[in-house]
């Protein structure tokens, strides 16, 4: 399971470093262990590149780990 936690917690931790510094677009996190909380709005195309990025690679981990990873998508 470990090495589950570190690819998540990687892919959620560029997503969020990525957003910031590569865009103007603002972003609202909260990370705490075992759940990450991310809201945004109005994203430029550039986040939303990389957040269908962050989607690809975070299904990807939930489809190959189910039992240890959730994705809870909201609009």
């Amino acid at each position: 399971k470990d090495i589950v936690c570190s690819a998540v917690s990687v892919l959620v931790q560029t997503l969020v470093q990525s957003v910031e510094t590569l865009t103007t677009d603002r972003i609202e996190y909260n990370m705490q262990p075992g759940t990450v909380d991310i809201k945004f709005w109005c994203l430029s195309d550039h986040s939303k590149v990389l957040i269908d990025a962050f989607f690809v690679g975070i299904k990807g981990v939930a489809d190959s780990y189910p039992a240890c990873v959730k994705v809870n998508e909201k609009n």
